[in-house]
């Protein structure tokens, strides 16, 4: 389960040994769980299935994360950049991210992408490497690890 695990494992099992923690209420945390389960179960078995990497859901994908953009002002009429060959405009990136973006599930799920863009290599592959300037800056936190799969470009 999602979260510190500070009542699992040891933890609780020394609290039952110490009967601090009764084995009623583990068997009632137990019979929600299940009841939880016996509930979604239907829910989950009547679901399609679903080819995953489809045109159709990258499209919808790449319409939702543009309806999402919010620009809140433009007062020096910066955007629309400019991508074409004529303009002079540069871009700056910084942060790790641009060169190796986490790309996972959050939580209890274990989520690999079809693919993942870095935003390095995707501005540079239009703009060209002469107006991409980049930078890693700080790291980050530790805890998070790039993702490593073949599937990365």
């Amino acid at each position: 389960m999602p979260g510190p695990c500070h009542w699992r494992g040891m933890c609780l099992l020394r609290a039952v040994r110490s009967r601090k923690v009764s084995e009623a209420t583990i068997d009632s945390s137990v019979r929600n769980i299940l009841n939880l389960t016996n509930k979604i179960l239907p829910v989950l078995n009547c679901r399609p299935v679903e080819e995953g990497n489809t045109q159709q859901k990258r499209d919808l994908c790449r319409e939702t994360a543009r309806s999402s953009v919010v620009l809140l002002r433009n007062s020096r009429n910066l955007l629309p950049l400019d991508a074409g060959p004529a303009s002079r405009q540069t871009f700056s990136l910084i942060g790790s991210n641009a060169f190796c973006p986490p790309a996972m599930g959050g939580g209890s799920n274990d989520l690999i992408p079809f693919y993942v863009s870095k935003p390095f290599k995707a501005l540079t592959a239009v703009v060209g490497k002469d107006r991409v300037k980049a930078a890693v800056g700080c790291y980050g936190t530790p805890a998070i690890t790039p993702h490593t799969g073949s599937k990365v470009g």
